[in-house]
C-alpha cells in the first residue's frame, strides 16, 4: 500500500486574509502582492526593504560603507568584465534592431466595409493566415549583426466620435500581401493606404484626457478564448440566427461622442523562434508542448479519484473537461501568433467630459468572449491606468498623463515585440484572432459602420468601343 504524504499544515485566518499563496510567513511573493494590494508598487516595496535591512546591517558591521566599497573594488576584476560584456552586448543588439527597424516603410491601410457581407469569420481566419510570416531571422549573423527581427502586423478597430473604421498596419514590403488577403476573401472592399490617425494626433495633456490599458489573457494561453465557432457562426446561418460576439463593442463603438475616440489594436507575429539571441526559443513548439500537457492533466482528472492509483484507469470527463479538450485541440490544430492588445480612450476636454462608463466597458471589451471554462482577454491590472486605486498613487494626475503619451507612443510606433515598448504577449490561434477582429456581417446595423455604398460589377461585355 501506499504511503499516505503528510498533510500540509493549513494556513491561518490572516494569512489566509493577506492572501499567503503558502503557511510560511516568509513568502516573499505574498507580501509583495499585499503591498501591491494597497497601491505600493514593488519597486518602493524593495526600496523600503533595502533600506531597512541596511540600517540592521549598519548597526552590526562598523563603518559599514568603507567595507562594502573595499568588497565591490576588490572583487571587481572578477565580476567587472561580465557585467560589461552583457551590458554591451544588450545595448548593441537594442541599437542594431532599431536600427533596422526604422528602416522598414510602414503603411496603414483603410478597409472600406462591404455592403453585403455574408461570409462567417472564417473568411477572416484564412485571410490572416497569409499574414504568418518570417524574414530570414534564422541565423545569428541576420538576428545579431544586421539586426533583423520577424515582421509583425496590427489590425486595428478606432471609432472617432462614433464613426467605426477598420485598418492594417504593416510594412511596405507587405503591403501587397495584406490586400491580397483581404481580396481574396471580401473582392467587392476597398483598400486605401491613408494617413496615420495616431501620429496625426498631437497630444497636449491641457486639452486630452483618457484611459489606456493593456489586454492578456486570464488563464494559460493554451486555453482560448470562446471563438466564433462556439457561436456557429462557421455554419453560416441566416442573418437572423446569427450571434456576432463583436456585436456589441461595434454598437459601444458606434455610440461614441464627437468629442470622444476609441483606439483598439491587436498586434501580432508569427509564433516562431522568439526569445534568445544565441539560441532562440520556438514558441510554437514550447506552446504545443504546454497543451499536450494541459490536455493529460484534464484527462487525468476526469478519472474517479478511487482509480487513479489503479493499472487500469478509464477517463469519465465531464461535460466542462470534454468542452476544454475539444477548444485546446482544435486551435493548436492551427496557425499560432504572438498577440498583444491594447486600447485606447481619448476625449477632447475642450468640447466635452470623460464618461467613466466608456472607460469601464473599454477595459472589458472582450467580455462577451470570456467564458467560465476557456479563457478570456480581460485588462491587465498591473499596468496601464488600471494601477490607480488610492490618492497617493500619482500626485496631481502626473503619472497618469506619463502614462498617455507612453501608450501613445506605443500604439503609433505599433510597438509591443521589441523595444522601445514591450507588451503582455498571448499566444493564439488564428481562429482566436479572426473572432477578436473581422467585419460586421450584413445583419449588424450599428449606425456607425460605414459600408460601400455600391456592389462592385464588371461592365457588360457587349459596350460599344
Amino acid at each position: 500500500m501506499a504511503e499516505k504524504k503528510p498533510k500540509k499544515p493549513e494556513k491561518t485566518a490572516l494569512q489566509k486574509k493577506l492572501g499567503f499563496g503558502s503557511t510560511s510567513w516568509l513568502d516573499f511573493d505574498a507580501w509583495v502582492q499585499w503591498f501591491w494590494g494597497w497601491g505600493i508598487p514593488r519597486p518602493l516595496f524593495l526600496t523600503v526593504l533595502f533600506l531597512g535591512l541596511l540600517s540592521i546591517l549598519s548597526t552590526e558591521i562598523p563603518h559599514l560603507f568603507v567595507f562594502a566599497l573595499g568588497w565591490i573594488f576588490g572583487t571587481a576584476p572578477v565580476w567587472l568584465p561580465f557585467v560589461l560584456l552583457i551590458a554591451s552586448y544588450q545595448t548593441w543588439v537594442r541599437y542594431i534592431r532599431s536600427d533596422w527597424i526604422s528602416g522598414r516603410d510602414p503603411v496603414l491601410l483603410e478597409i472600406h466595409v462591404p455592403r453585403e457581407v455574408f461570409k462567417s469569420p472564417r473568411a477572416i481566419e484564412t485571410a490572416l493566415g497569409a499574414l504568418w510570416q518570417t524574414s530570414g531571422e534564422t541565423d545569428f549573423i541576420k538576428r545579431v549583426w544586421v539586426g533583423r527581427v520577424r515582421p509583425w502586423f496590427s489590425l486595428e478597430i478606432a471609432s472617432f466620435g462614433g464613426e467605426i473604421h477598420f485598418y492594417i498596419w504593416t510594412w511596405g514590403l507587405y503591403r501587397n500581401v495584406a490586400e491580397a488577403a483581404i481580396y481574396s476573401q471580401f473582392p467587392d472592399a476597398e483598400i486605401h493606404a491613408v494617413e496615420d490617425y495616431a501620429s496625426k494626433l498631437q497630444y497636449d495633456p491641457a486639452r486630452y484626457d483618457g484611459f489606456v490599458n493593456d489586454y492578456k489573457l486570464v488563464a494559460d494561453d493554451v486555453y482560448p478564448i470562446s471563438s466564433y465557432i462556439d457561436a456557429e457562426l462557421d455554419k453560416d446561418p441566416k442573418e437572423e440566427f446569427k450571434v456576432d460576439p463583436l456585436a456589441y463593442m461595434f454598437e459601444y463603438l458606434s455610440g461614441l461622442k464627437p468629442h470622444e475616440q476609441v483606439w483598439v489594436q491587436i498586434t501580432l507575429r508569427s509564433s516562431k523562434a522568439s526569445g534568445g539571441i544565441f539560441f532562440p526559443n520556438d514558441t510554437a513548439k514550447e506552446w504545443q508542448a504546454r497543451v499536450e500537457k494541459e490536455i493529460e492533466n484534464i484527462r487525468k482528472q476526469g478519472i474517479p479519484e478511487d482509480e487513479r492509483e489503479s493499472t487500469v484507469r478509464i477517463p469519465n470527463p465531464t461535460w466542462k473537461q470534454k468542452q476544454q479538450m475539444e477548444a485546446i485541440e482544435r486551435h493548436s490544430g492551427k496557425n499560432t501568433f504572438d498577440v498583444c492588445a491594447r486600447g485606447i480612450y481619448l476625449v477632447d476636454t475642450t468640447k466635452g467630459h470623460v464618461h467613466g462608463s466608456n472607460i469601464g466597458t473599454l477595459r472589458f471589451l472582450w467580455k462577451p468572449l470570456g467564458t467560465g471554462y476557456l479563457n478570456e482577454l480581460a485588462p491587465d491590472n498591473t499596468g496601464g491606468h488600471n494601477i490607480f486605486n488610492y490618492p497617493w498613487q500619482d500626485f496631481q494626475g502626473m503619472y497618469k498623463k506619463f502614462l498617455l503619451r507612453r501608450f501613445l507612443d506605443a500604439y503609433r510606433r505599433r510597438s509591443s515585440f521589441y523595444p522601445p515598448w514591450t507588451a503582455e504577449i498571448n499566444v493564439m490561434s488564428v481562429e482566436a484572432i479572426a473572432t477578436l477582429w473581422h467585419f460586421p456581417s450584413s445583419g449588424i446595423a450599428s449606425p456607425g459602420i460605414s459600408r460601400i455604398p455600391a456592389k462592385k460589377a464588371a461592365p457588360p461585355p457587349n459596350l460599344p468601343m
